[in-house]
């Protein structure tokens, strides 16, 4: 008799202990996928902070040292990708020089880019991804003038996700947003380089949305193409001046 009283304890016992450890391996598991998300979203808030900070700046920079758009040049002298605007050959007009607008370029963070391949994505390397400045359309966003933008590609797929959710572009489960900022070939775009900004170019109207109609009045999303093109992962877009 004692000897089963003995077994039916030992047994108790062991049930308990085996609840304890499977409680305790589904809150670890929680607190793993909590943390990644949380991760994932300090990510993105501190990239859409760099994003509004050039922002602001450029509009000091325009408020205060009494210029216009079409007179300033917005290229980092460290990225040669892209010349000066024609109009602004000095510094004194360049947004990110010292004796311009002293503005740090928006360097996004290495913690932004994609684990996949990002090769074709020539502005990113270890150190985070560079922007291109462009000019182009979104409907529903200023005018029918084209934007003046930050474009980023190499961007993980999460963090585009994020933003997109964060900015009702569109909801959780809903299908990736796709979009294509077509080519200067056809002036479906420019960059805000050579002699594209006095006067503005003028690019194909509402192109940016065209692929997508959840990016109308967007003025920040981005392009979750990584599951089916290579080489460049997501494409971000950051409007720093409607028109």
């Amino acid at each position: 008799m004692k000897d089963n009283q003995g077994s039916v304890i030992f047994v108790m016992f062991a049930a308990i202990a085996l609840a304890a450890i499977l409680s305790l391996t589904v809150m670890t598991r929680n607190q793993e996928y909590s943390m990644d998300a949380e991760e994932v979203s300090l990510v993105t808030s501190q990239a859409l902070q760099i994003m509004s900070r050039t922002r602001e700046s450029l509009q000091r920079f325009l408020l205060t040292k009494d210029l216009t758009l079409e007179q300033i040049d917005m290229h980092d002298p460290f990225f040669v990708a892209f010349s000066d605007t024609d109009s602004c050959t000095a510094d004194s007009c360049n947004l990110y020089s010292y004796s311009g607008g002293s503005a740090s370029p928006p360097v996004l963070p290495p913690t932004v880019l994609s684990d996949l391949d990002i090769s074709g994505c020539t502005s990113a390397d270890d150190d985070g991804t560079l922007p291109h400045h462009l000019i182009s359309s979104i409907e529903g966003v200023g005018s029918d003038l084209p934007e003046v933008l930050l474009y980023y590609c190499g961007i993980s797929l999460p963090v585009c996700q994020r933003i997109n959710i964060m900015h009702g572009v569109r909801g959780e489960g809903d299908a990736p947003v796709v979009t294509t900022y077509g080519s200067t070939a056809t002036n479906d775009y420019q960059y805000f380089a050579d002699n594209h900004t006095n006067p503005m170019a003028v690019t194909t109207i509402n192109q940016l949305s065209s692929g997508d109609s959840r990016i109308v009045g967007h003025q920040v999303f981005c392009s979750e193409r990584e599951p089916t093109t290579t080489g460049k992962g997501n494409y971000l877009f950051y409007v720093l001046v409607p028109r």
